[in-house]
């Protein structure tokens, strides 16, 4: 009998482990480094200089909102990024993300308006 509760103990804490891995390893494929800039989130970007959208997390967010108003105070042209849209998961960024892709739409927010 206490043999058989060892074997079922050595089983739950083997299954416990290969769950906190495949846990860790889920979250490290989520956070993912989508290019030299950015990691992956739940915020809509338009990255003017690689002609993409990316949904990145909020540093990558604040970081194309400083960049974009730093060349909009130099005057610079086209602006680097656009911080479009910030979504509360990252399933719905990448669905707006693959819903944009998809449309013909001009990339106006990378000039300023006129």
């Amino acid at each position: 009998m206490f043999i058989k509760f060892l074997v079922l103990l050595t089983v739950l804490f083997s299954i416990q482990g290969h769950a906190q891995e495949d846990e860790a390893l889920t979250e490290k494929k989520s956070n993912y480094q989508v290019n030299d800039d950015y990691k992956a989130g739940n915020d809509l970007i338009y990255d003017c200089a690689r002609i993409a959208y990316a949904c990145v997390d909020e540093d990558g967010y604040n970081k194309c909102n400083e960049k974009r108003k730093e060349a909009i105070e130099k005057k610079i042209e086209p602006y680097p990024c656009a911080p479009l849209k910030k979504f509360p998961t990252k399933i719905n960024c990448a669905q707006k993300n693959y819903e944009v892709i998809e449309s013909l739409a001009k990339k106006r927010f990378c000039y300023p308006k006129t």
